[in-house]
């Protein structure tokens, strides 16, 4: 579990939306804009897809690995999505946290509330709400890499992700995402403006 420090008042926020909801999109944009937030660094059991990098978009492991670090309490939190486990390690948001900087977590509804649950006012949600249902589909469509079952899955699941947007602190739709992303760095700005106070 993490421990963050008590020497510095840290902010930690968590960004969710459903499959093809932009969320991974927006994370790099905060990022690139924003020199005091870095993004944590997931591990995954899954395969990369084209274009990902081990070590900055996830951390590629073994699932054998994966469990063993997961029964070492190593995660500050972990879901199985699709067959496919995710992990946040403690010991890297901490690290990033440590040097001064707000950790920036993106993470499915089941990861969200396990670090809610935990670092309550400290972790702060945001959820990446589509226009529509249909809109969702037509980007799952575009990216090309689902079955049509695997479609109906994800389909399903974001309607269930969607549910459970009124459990974070924010919601923003994702219509543009430049306006979006427009929007989550005012709510950071604000949040920053709130805790310093």
């Amino acid at each position: 579990m993490l421990m963050p420090s008590t020497k510095r008042k840290y902010n930690l926020f968590i960004l969710s939306a459903p499959s093809c909801g932009g969320k991974t999109t927006a994370a790099k944009a905060l990022v690139a804009h924003d020199d005091k937030i870095k993004r944590s660094v997931s591990f995954c059991t899954r395969k990369p897809r084209t274009g990902e990098i081990d070590g900055k978009d996830y951390f590629f492991t073994d699932r054998g690995k994966f469990l063993s670090m997961r029964n070492n309490g190593e995660f500050l939190e972990h879901a199985e999505i699709f067959g496919e486990l995710y992990g946040t390690s403690s010991k890297y948001v901490g690290s990033l946290l440590e040097a001064g900087f707000d950790a920036l977590l993106v993470l499915d509804t089941q990861g969200y509330a396990q670090v809610k649950a935990n670092l309550k006012e400290r972790a702060v949600g945001i959820f990446l709400l589509p226009k529509s249902l249909d809109v969702l589909k037509k980007r799952m469509i575009k990216r090309g890499q689902n079955l049509p079952k695997d479609m109906e899955n994800r389909l399903t699941q974001a309607q269930e992700d969607i549910s459970k947007a009124s459990t974070y602190d924010y919601t923003v739709i994702n219509d543009n995402l430049e306006t979006a992303v427009s929007e989550i760095q005012r709510i950071i700005k604000t949040v920053r403006a709130h805790n310093k106070s």
